[in-house]
């Protein structure tokens, strides 16, 4: 594995052994000309421009379209509420804290246009790409950060999530964050290491409740250093986070009661640990490679195996941290077993570590270090092309993976007449399409309220529902 010098503080003494009696597990080695570290990093440079640009293309790339879907429009009826009603539907309703209700509310002021609206989650996308390989660069290497950069910048969920109205992207750049403050605490950093844990795990328990299991595997991972080094500073490391970690527990907890009183009992009771593994397995694949496609799921989970083992060899303690990323609250997810509103992005938080682990195993395989930042901007492009050429329907065609909401309010805009009655087939088709029928005009109040004068003995009833649209007339 090549070397480089880290801008993190590296631990002075394996996370095995007492710092008395403990060698570091890292060996020296020599310096690079530096020349050649220049070069290098300007190589990196270049290429980590190109993965950002071809990052940046994907999500903002006709970010208007398509229409916004269910969940989508969910957040802007939220957000327009005043600012009371917003914390109090977080409080009784929502299955969200209020967090990210609260961000696109400051972007309305601004546009409500769906572009405007998709525009914060879509800047974090690309913000996490340039984040993913600082954080890849500081743990483990520059090319295992630059590949991971790609890992990222081409995953499709990633992608998806970087062009909707959800809080993912945020989610993710958080949880990188608290990686990245909490391996350099753990290496040895002070304060300021301390402090950056406890302002991301605050922020992203505000917006998002998988929060919780990250705290945990942070929680279990210190406490594990406490015992085994036997070190006044990691006891003192675990007595502060648990600080921090009650602070961003007790925000978040009123807004999850409220969100398990309201939503989220589980329909069919809890599965068997065998079942819940599975399920886990499958979603946390999906994660890896949100297209319905094993072979590309398979080989980024074989090159995180690969990432794994190479990083053990190099670098135990930043491997069973890493890992810790990983694996912890995935169990923690797995040992739950609840599954009620369980899907892919809900393990938004285990991508960070395990992109770092597998870009450090796809780095392998190219054999010449220098030729590695322009095989990983060239494979970047590889990657890129096939969205906007063969998956354009679904990444940038009108209409969402749920319906052309947008399309079917300016048809029943110009069809259905003042005294006409609309009934749609659900409430989530109903708000998508009233979204932006209360856009056009007056069409969002003549769809709700249908007017028939004393001089009209005909109106028309029209049924939605989603793929077919009726109409008939009635006297």
């Amino acid at each position: 594995m090549e070397t480089m010098r880290n801008s993190l503080p590296t631990a002075a003494y394996p996370l095995t052994q007492s710092p008395d009696n403990g060698e570091a597990s890292r060996t020296a080695a020599p310096a690079p000309c530096p020349a050649t570290a220049k070069a290098a990093s300007g190589t990196a440079r270049i290429a980590l421009c190109c993965i950002l640009g071809i990052a940046a293309w994907l999500r903002l790339y006709h970010l208007d379209v398509p229409s916004m879907w269910w969940d989508e429009v969910l957040v802007p009826m939220t957000a327009r509420l005043p600012y009371e009603r917003i914390v109090e539907r977080a409080l009784t309703l929502d299955i969200h804290p209020p967090l990210f209700y609260l961000l696109i509310k400051a972007v309305m002021t601004v546009s409500r246009e769906d572009w405007a609206l998709r525009l914060l989650p879509a800047l974090a996308g690309v913000a996490g790409v340039a984040l993913l390989y600082r954080v890849g660069r500081e743990c483990i290497s520059r090319n295992a950060g630059l590949f991971a950069a790609v890992l990222l910048a081409v995953n499709p969920l990633h992608l998806l999530l970087s062009r909707q109205v959800r809080p993912y992207t945020l989610v993710f750049d958080l949880a990188l964050l608290s990686l990245w403050a909490f391996v350099a605490l753990v290496r040895g950093a002070g304060w300021r290491a301390m402090l950056g844990i406890c302002l991301a795990n605050l922020t992203l328990a505000l917006l998002h409740f998988t929060a919780l299991l990250l705290l945990g595997a942070e929680g279990a991972m210190l406490l594990a250093l406490a015992c085994l080094r036997r070190s006044r500073r990691d006891v003192a490391n675990l007595v502060f986070f648990t600080l921090g970690a009650a602070a961003a527990a007790g925000a978040a907890f009123p807004f999850l009661l409220g969100a398990m009183s309201a939503n989220l009992s589980p329909p069919n009771g809890p599965q068997s640990l065998a079942a819940m593994a599975a399920l886990s397995s499958a979603r946390l694949g999906e994660t890896f490679w949100f297209l319905p496609n094993m072979i590309s799921r398979a080989t980024i989970t074989a090159l995180l195996l690969v990432g794994v083992f190479r990083l053990w060899r190099a670098d135990r303690p930043t491997c069973l941290l890493l890992a810790g990323f990983t694996f912890l609250p995935f169990m923690a997810v797995v040992a739950t077993r609840f599954t009620t509103y369980f899907n892919p992005w809900h393990l938004t938080i285990l991508l960070p570590a395990a992109l770092i682990l597998a870009g450090n195993g796809l780095s392998l395989f190219v054999p010449a270090a220098s030729a590695r930042p322009w095989f990983a901007a060239a494979l970047c492009l590889a990657l890129a092309l096939p969205y906007p050429v063969f998956l354009q329907e679904r990444f940038y065609a009108v209409a969402s993976h749920t319906g052309p909401y947008k399309s079917l309010a300016a048809l029943l805009g110009r069809v259905v007449e003042p005294q006409d009655c609309v009934v749609f087939s659900d409430q989530g088709l109903a708000n998508a399409a009233l979204w932006y029928a209360d856009r056009n005009g007056n069409a969002g109040e003549r769809l709700r309220h249908p007017h028939l004068r004393p001089d009209q003995d005909i109106a028309g009833l029209f049924f939605v529902e989603i793929g077919r649209a009726s109409c008939r007339e009635r006297v």
